[in-house]
């Protein structure tokens, strides 16, 4: 589970298990395998999406630019659709499944009428999207406040937060990395390109930042610490 207490940047929280369960009676359940689109940016959704497993990234792609798609991680537990549930205005999204995934769907109207007719399951709506919100805003905030190599080790130090683990208080040398991305999918989340990621990625294993014995990835706590303090400074 995450830690409630830590907001992680790119990385958005879980939801509260009353939210979740607005979807079980009428949601459409469906699989997708790594890569595969759930929403394209053409789409006009107003669907509420449940993640129920795996992992799904959502993208805003901006073509003006060299590096043109910045995109955010939902794991299971969370939730999208909630930025026009009431104002039904366009969000025009690139959402994609990073890791086979199975999603339920809900009409917003639907949901928003289930959100209404409970004030306390409301309140804790409002509570989630905030911190979802927040956990959105501290990402562009490092996207445009920290170099490539912080973001790179922050990104880590995130994964870690996320999954119940504070740096900070472990005493392990080297701690085990939660969660494994393909090499497209860090580059987006720390809005970067291929070759600056790759030496980024030499470097890590050269310097012995990054170590995968037994195919597992391990990353040195030492390396992580300023950006674990980054995190929970926001």
């Amino acid at each position: 589970m995450s830690n409630p207490e830590v907001i992680c940047p790119w990385i958005v929280p879980r939801a509260p298990k009353s939210l979740l369960e607005l979807f079980d009676s009428e949601g459409q359940s469906q699989d997708y395998s790594v890569r595969a689109y759930i929403q394209t940016e053409a789409e006009q959704s107003t669907l509420v999406r449940r993640i129920d497993s795996g992992l799904v990234s959502k993208g805003v792609t901006n073509y003006r630019l060299n590096k043109p798609l910045a995109m955010n991680l939902y794991p299971d537990g969370s939730f999208q659709g909630f930025l026009n549930l009431f104002s039904s205005e366009p969000t025009p999204r690139l959402v994609r499944a990073v890791k086979p995934s199975r999603i339920t769907s809900l009409p917003g109207k639907v949901f928003r009428e289930r959100l209404m007719d409970d004030k306390g399951r409301f309140l804790e709506y409002v509570g989630y999207t905030e911190l979802a919100g927040k956990s959105e805003l501290i990402g562009m905030e490092a996207l445009f406040s920290l170099s490539l190599p912080e973001r790179f080790l922050l990104f880590w130090a995130a994964t870690l937060f996320h999954s119940g683990v504070n740096p900070l208080e472990s005493r392990e040398e080297y701690l085990e990395l939660p969660m494994q991305v393909s090499r497209a999918t860090l580059s987006n989340i720390i809005y970067t390109t291929k070759a600056p990621l790759d030496r980024l990625l030499s470097a890590a294993a050269k310097e012995g930042t990054l170590i995968c014995p037994a195919g597992s990835r391990l990353i040195r706590r030492k390396d992580i610490l300023m950006m674990s303090e980054w995190i929970l400074s926001r």
